[in-house]
């Protein structure tokens, strides 16, 4: 389980409070996922030398170095059109106009964005 923290506020004179948002009911699909390695677009950087995998790392670092490229521009990878189901919200609503109330829902959210980069620290 991805287990969210309760999300809670107050909007239009209600409190909220929903529970349960679980994010392994998570979507991804293959084509949406873009990995860029920024040194092999850099224009100063050999993309045709072959190394072995247990140094390409070391190397990725040693080019990087050597063009000036920020450490920030490592490694990213960005996420689109991700979806995600709620089986088993749980929504307490309170409002001087009605009592406490609770309901179970479902909910989907589509259309989601992700970025992650990998940097690293060459002082």
């Amino acid at each position: 389980n991805m287990q969210i923290p309760k999300v809670h506020g107050r909007h239009g004179g209600i409190s909220y409070c929903v529970l349960g948002l679980d994010m392994s009911g998570i979507h991804v699909n293959r084509q949406n996922v873009q990995l860029t390695l920024p040194c092999l677009a850099a224009r100063h950087c050999d993309s045709s030398r072959r190394v072995r995998t247990h140094h390409a790392f070391r190397w990725l670092l040693h080019s990087f170095g050597q063009m000036g490229v920020a450490a920030s521009d490592l490694l990213r990878v960005e996420v689109t059109s991700m979806s995600v189901e709620f089986q088993q919200l749980q929504i307490h609503l309170t409002s001087a106009l009605f009592p406490e109330t609770r309901l179970a829902a479902s909910a989907r959210a589509s259309g989601i964005a992700v970025s992650i980069s990998l940097a690293t620290d060459q002082t």
